[in-house]
């Protein structure tokens, strides 16, 4: 008989926060430029490929052993959902900078291939997410 999971309570919640950021993301249509004038739209659009450019450094650097904790916020996080995996979350610049070392010090080195990016912005704060 398998040893029954233990899971804390941070990370059911931060499984939780995951599950309904995906979610809602999925469910909503994309109405970004509904209702702007030219000058907000070209504003949303600035801050998308603003976004797009740090998923795109993060890919470089991770392929190529170079940092990544300062593309992410004081209070930045990494969410990985792997299927039949727990949700892996690393928070904080401290916890960033030894994972991604970790990574780097592997047996396998990873190639970040990102796609399929949905982001939601809103004022100054904006939730994406990927395919990897």
């Amino acid at each position: 008989m398998a040893a029954p999971l233990l899971v804390s309570a941070a990370y059911a919640q931060a499984r939780e926060r995951a599950d309904a950021t995906a979610s809602a993301i999925y469910q909503r249509s994309f109405a970004a430029f509904e209702g702007k004038s030219l000058e907000q739209k070209v504003g949303i659009l600035t801050d998308r490929a603003e976004i797009m450019e740090l998923v795109h450094r993060y890919a470089h650097n991770v392929a190529h052993d170079l940092t990544v904790a300062g593309l992410f916020t004081d209070d930045g996080a990494f969410i990985s959902h792997q299927i039949d995996q727990p949700v892996s979350e690393v928070r904080g610049r401290a916890q960033l900078d030894h994972f991604y070392a970790g990574l780097a010090a592997g047996p396998t080195h990873p190639k970040p291939m990102i796609h399929n990016h949905l982001i939601e912005i809103s004022g100054d704060e904006a939730i994406g997410i990927c395919s990897l």
